[in-house]
């Protein structure tokens, strides 16, 4: 009876020890003002493009003028409890959209670093979450012009995986949206001894290297109990106790 009481207690206190929502989203813009017309970026339009990125209202939002370099490189940015690191030499020019480019309206995309081929390193998952949760690395990745996309490999305790954005489909004009894939999304679940998790860019095939517009990280709790629903879980544990105890 000892036994089965601990560890349905153990359990117990595992579930309540998953971490609440955790996460950032990171913006690059161009030093000195956008020279298009797109407004000014903001976490909400992180969560409304890519409801799959697991952002919540309420998550940190960073606007990284100038780039990795200026930013992450060679001091880390803490963001929400994570830190966010470039590796050396992640410089990269930064523009905005030309004004006939089909995401110059775009407040995320509308800003690129170019020629950015670089390491990006997101340390702080230990402390933002247990084995079980779900993370999730969102990453924006398209130039203005037909070719200025990415490759993009994320790593994460051991598993690694690789994607690609698109900045339009096959024989369409650089004005057209048709076929393009400005963001991807990479879906991890925690170990819970993995610290850091880490995206290099390098190009895709076309012109120039690598681009980055922007990225997030998220963290998701596993499926907690409400309090009522466990409430009644103790109470109907500890009636099965007793009723054990008495026979």
């Amino acid at each position: 009876m000892v036994v089965k009481k601990v560890l349905f207690l153990s359990a117990f206190a595992a579930t309540l020890s998953s971490p609440a929502f955790a996460g950032f989203a990171v913006n690059l813009s161009r030093t000195g003002g956008n020279t298009s017309p797109a407004p000014a970026a903001a976490l909400s339009d992180f969560i409304t493009q890519n409801p799959d990125s697991g952002l919540v209202t309420g998550d940190t939002f960073f606007e990284a003028a100038g780039g990795l370099e200026s930013n992450f490189d060679p001091g880390p940015q803490s963001l929400g409890g994570f830190t966010v690191s470039a590796s050396a030499g992640a410089t990269g020019s930064i523009f905005d959209a030309g004004s006939n480019a089909h995401n110059d309206l775009n407040p995320i995309t509308e800003s690129y670093a170019f020629n950015q081929e670089a390491t990006i390193t997101i340390a702080g998952l230990m402390a933002n979450s247990v084995a079980g949760d779900t993370i999730v690395l969102s990453i924006f990745a398209i130039g203005d012009n037909i070719g200025q996309q990415s490759t993009l490999t994320a790593n994460y305790g051991g598993a690694s995986a690789t994607q690609s954005t698109l900045f339009n489909g096959a024989g369409e004009a650089r004005t057209s949206a048709v076929g393009s894939i400005p963001f991807v999304n990479f879906t991890f679940v925690a170990d819970g001894v993995t610290d850091a998790i880490l995206f290099d860019i390098n190009g895709a095939s076309g012109t120039g290297g690598g681009v980055l517009n922007g990225f997030s990280l998220s963290v998701t709790p596993a499926v907690v109990p409400e309090p009522a629903s466990l409430a009644l879980i103790g109470l109907g544990s500890l009636a099965l106790v007793g009723r054990r105890r008495k026979a």
